[in-house]
């Protein structure tokens, strides 16, 4: 199989649905492959959707439910353990990643056998608190965290080697591009668009970022 693109879930119900729409519409007839949507124990009826998705278009859609909130790396990590594709995509269930640039991240890797390439936003659609948060804890990580991308994202392509290598990483706290940067330098990027927000609210809090960060840097700091 070509091509795996893994969607952790956590409250979806209004974007998942026309998310798997624009994806069938990108990759229909250029690529063999699959959609696994991780849905990690959110609070709406995200799952009820995944289920009707996978009875209607079983050669397609995968998914799988966890049983309690594990965080969105720890559910794309599960994923890329379920992934059948030679090149693996990770992306948001928000609808601010466009499918329309999956093409553009796979030619990139063709160019240069590139083991990662990043989704690098050319203008970030964030609310102001969200992006003043994430622009620090940006700074933070690319300044502690050895071999860190400075473009790093969550829309991003891997090679399944590199998946499987960073899978066996075991860490008090996972974090995906931390892993990256300690295994390979072969990483690109392509400029994409970001969408607004059309449906609900970040899950990410000022809070819950500067968390983040700070397990991060317990976890991956020098």
């Amino acid at each position: 199989m070509d091509l795996t693109v893994i969607v952790p879930v956590y409250q979806g119900e209004k974007t998942i649905r026309e998310l798997y729409n624009r994806i069938k519409k990108t990759l229909n007839g250029k690529f063999n492959y699959e959609i696994i949507f991780i849905y990690d124990s959110g609070k709406d009826n995200s799952w009820g959707i995944i289920r009707e998705l996978i009875s209607s278009d079983p050669s397609i859609v995968r998914g799988f439910r966890l049983i309690r909130n594990y965080g969105q790396h720890n559910a794309s990590l599960f994923g890329m353990t379920k992934a059948h594709g030679d090149l693996i995509i990770t992306m948001d269930e928000d609808l601010q990643h466009d499918p329309n640039h999956i093409p553009d991240l796979i030619a990139k890797q063709r160019t240069g056998d590139f083991d990662v390439v990043y989704g690098k936003f050319n203008r970030v659609q964030h609310s102001f608190t969200r992006k003043w948060a994430s622009k620090l804890l940006r700074k933070l990580l690319i300044l502690f965290v050895p071999g860190i991308h400075p473009d790093y994202s969550s829309f991003r392509l891997l090679k399944r080697s590199m998946a499987e290598r960073i899978n066996i990483i075991k860490n008090s706290y996972n974090f995906i591009d931390g892993s990256i940067g300690r295994n390979t330098e072969k990483i690109a990027t392509v400029e994409v668009e970001h969408n607004r927000r059309t449906a609900g609210q970040s899950s990410y809090s000022f809070f819950k970022l500067l968390k983040h960060a700070l397990f991060i840097l317990l976890g991956y700091s020098k």
